[in-house]
């Protein structure tokens, strides 16, 4: 099912690493300028992995690349591909051609960092936090989605060296993100009656609630490795859905910007509350919230009728109805995704099993 949806989402091309070595280390760097011809030396197929990345495999191992993308040329192609359901690389694309038609010559992102690959900071920190995963991914049996392999120098701007980093995933559907996941629920949504979406409503609200369950095991990881991502971090496309014990379950995979920290902190940081629920679960918990909405029209919106899209993208403080707010007006949904997400981060202190999620409820959501 994953690898379907994978191809949906996702740019597919060539590109040449000018070597034949079956040896991912001699291949790199790599970096992307344009697609390969079909004569050159070292192609290899890939899937874009966001708009600076890509997943290539060698020797029927599937490997992540990051930081392949210094010019903008595979943003730029993947912002523009009607595969491309993330927002934040057509972002990317308009902050680096903004850059090249100004003549700027680093291109930059966020924070006055390189564009495509990464400060030397970055690297360290995102193979630190992924070896401290990898030891407890294999004490409690769980495949682990990402394994760092290295960084590697790739160039230098101005002023800084720059390096890309490889992992090793377990098959290319592996890098699945929630988001995208979610992009093909709401034009699966967008297409449904009122109704139609009703009888959806209660199997969305257990899946998001698994997965809401499943950041509950990731904060609890992350506070027994001691890595602390940023709060303002927690976005879905920063996970994704792998597999586990004959379910799935959800992992986030970018750490960039994760410092290493105490237990303590950790915790402290990650279930800071806004609105009676962790801040972190915000991205989470809004869609079933407005899937419920989008199930009562009437109630909430009146006779006019919205595509789903347009009620998830809703501002929360719009006030509707008979003085109703669009967060919706019971705390029932809110109580229960606060007590799975405690579920989860108490599992593993309580010798539970962790509850996988079934594929059947990806599967019923986008029938």
């Amino acid at each position: 099912m994953f690898r379907t949806l994978l191809d949906k989402v996702r740019v597919k091309g060539q590109i040449s690493t000018g070597s034949d070595s079956p040896l991912l280390r001699d291949r790199m760097p790599i970096v992307y300028e344009r697609e390969a011809l079909q004569d050159e030396k070292g192609n290899l197929s890939y899937y874009n992995s966001g708009g600076r990345s890509l997943l290539v495999q060698i020797g029927g191992v599937t490997y992540r690349i990051k930081g392949v993308d210094p010019s903008g040329n595979l943003t730029k192609r993947v912002a523009e591909s009607k595969e491309n359901r993330m927002n934040d690389v057509r972002r990317a694309n308009k902050i680096v051609q903004d850059q090249i038609s100004e003549g700027t010559e680093d291109l930059r992102f966020r924070e006055e960092k390189p564009f495509g690959p990464f400060t030397l900071e970055q690297a360290e920190l995102e193979m630190e936090a992924f070896k401290r995963l990898a030891k407890i991914y294999q004490f409690l049996e769980i495949e682990n989605p990402c394994e760092a392999l290295f960084h590697r120098q790739v160039g230098q701007t101005s002023d800084i060296k720059t390096y890309q980093t490889a992992f090793r995933l377990p098959r290319p559907e592996a890098d699945l993100r929630v988001h995208e996941y979610m992009a093909l629920l709401t034009e699966r949504l967008d297409s449904c009656s009122q109704e139609e979406i009703k009888e959806k409503t209660q199997n969305i609200n257990r899946l998001f609630g698994r997965m809401i369950y499943w950041i509950g095991i990731n904060v609890n990881i992350f506070s027994a490795t001691g890595i602390l991502p940023k709060i303002e971090s927690f976005h879905p496309q920063n996970w994704v859905i792998s597999r586990y014990h004959g379910g799935y379950g959800i992992f986030r995979v970018d750490h960039t910007s994760t410092r290493v920290t105490n237990t303590e902190e950790v915790i402290r940081e990650l279930l800071k509350e806004e609105e009676e629920t962790p801040k972190i679960l915000h991205n989470f918990s809004i869609f079933p919230s407005r899937v419920f909405m989008a199930s009562q029209q009437d109630k909430f919106l009146g006779t006019r009728k919205y595509k789903f899209n347009e009620i998830l993208n809703m501002k929360e403080a719009i006030k509707v109805g008979a003085g109703l707010s669009l967060v919706m007006d019971g705390s029932k949904l809110i109580e229960v995704q606060r007590n799975v997400f405690l579920m989860g981060l108490t599992t593993l202190g309580t010798n539970q099993k962790i509850a996988p999620i079934p594929e059947e409820m990806f599967q019923r959501a986008l029938e």
